[in-house]
């Protein structure tokens, strides 16, 4: 995947919590992004080490 500021490549891999991983928006009910099925939450992930920020791709 490339980078949606630079577009370089960026590195695969995945943000993992103790916790659940969960999507907020204000003034909104909080969505869950990973599975309550892990013992440690975890998503794949993109990060762009130039430009400082990651991709998470949601669990289905």
């Amino acid at each position: 995947m490339n980078c949606p500021m630079c577009g370089k490549e960026m590195i695969s891999g995945i943000v993992q919590s103790d916790r659940e991983v969960l999507w907020i928006e204000e003034n909104k009910k909080p969505q869950r992004i990973t599975s309550k099925l892990f013992v440690h939450s975890k998503a794949n992930a993109e990060r762009c080490a130039d430009c400082e920020i990651v991709v998470i791709k949601e669990v289905q």
